[in-house]
């Protein structure tokens, strides 16, 4: 989709033309956007913390510098204006609090095992907050029933940064 001009309708009517034309549909939803300016990652930002409540998790997947921060920091600046949102580098957790119910932002880039998870109380974030995940990779086997995944890529030659949305649960079902 072009940056300019999707929002949440437009990846609704997406969606609902893959359902009708794709035999087998399973209900998940994968979208390609180009983000190259911020103001598109900043409306995708938008957009998708605007359908966001109480026991939703967003994972952020990319390499260093792909957007991930940025997108959170949009994410959690529509939920909570006031907000000055930071990395949670090494904190691990930052949190916010905002009319959805806390947000919970964390970065698991620095830990090594998924066992270290087990000491971030997360259960409470997934039943309670709104969670956003960067560096996901040791919570990825938790089933998530109201997850979007989004994966930053960055091309550097071409200075081109796209977002893949995969909306599952409550998400797929709009």
């Amino acid at each position: 989709m072009n940056d300019s001009n999707f929002n949440m309708q437009s990846i609704l009517r997406l969606r609902s033309a893959m359902r009708s034309e794709v035999e087998g549909w399973t209900g998940a939803m994968k979208v390609t956007i180009n983000i190259s300016k911020l103001s598109a990652l900043k409306k995708l930002a938008v957009t998708l913390s605007s359908a966001c409540e109480a026991g939703d998790v967003v994972l952020l997947k990319g390499d260093l510098g792909a957007g991930k921060t940025t997108f959170a920091r949009y994410f959690i600046q529509n939920l909570c204006s006031s907000a000055n949102v930071t990395s949670p580098t090494f904190n691990l957790v930052n949190i916010y609090k905002s009319d959805a119910g806390p947000i919970y932002h964390y970065d698991l880039y620095r830990l090594t095992k998924a066992e270290e998870t087990n000491e971030l109380a997360m259960d409470d974030a997934f039943k309670h907050g709104i969670t956003l995940i960067e560096w996901p990779e040791h919570v990825e086997d938790i089933a998530f029933p109201n997850k979007i995944v989004i994966y930053f890529l960055y091309d550097t030659k071409q200075n081109v940064r796209t977002a893949i949305v995969e909306l599952h649960g409550k998400f797929s079902k709009l």
